[in-house]
């Protein structure tokens, strides 16, 4: 996660050719944890879902080992306050990006490496 002059900047990389499939949208409050159900406290005053599938942010089938070091991030950028990750459970993962306000986004897809890139207009 990054800054930009007119926008803050998420990107998500991938192993292999493609990212996987994925689906942006604004989600309203409480925050839910996939699975549980548990509600999360997420900063900010707009919430952005970013939901990869099939995906996975961890390794092994037995022993599960995190290939997401921070799953929860707190962020002193100009929109965005804090990344978490929600999901990571039957080949979906999703991250919350917690921001300022809701403000336009846009998303792109870059290739060699594979990354999903989201930008949040400031």
């Amino acid at each position: 996660a990054a800054t930009h002059e007119d926008f803050d900047r998420v990107v998500f990389e991938f192993e292999g050719a493609n990212a996987p499939g994925y689906h942006v949208e604004y989600i309203d409050r409480p925050v839910r944890q996939c699975g549980s159900g548990n509600p999360v406290q997420v900063a900010g005053d707009g919430w952005l879902a970013v939901r990869l599938e099939p995906a996975r942010a961890h390794a092994g089938d037995t022993t599960v080992v995190a290939t997401v070091r921070d799953r929860d991030r707190i962020l002193d950028l100009p929109n965005l306050r804090q990344l978490v990750l929600t999901c990571d459970f039957e080949a979906q993962v999703e991250w919350v990006l917690g921001l300022r306000s809701p403000e336009r986004y846009r998303v792109r897809e870059l290739t060699d490496p594979a990354r999903l890139i989201v930008d949040v207009r400031n």
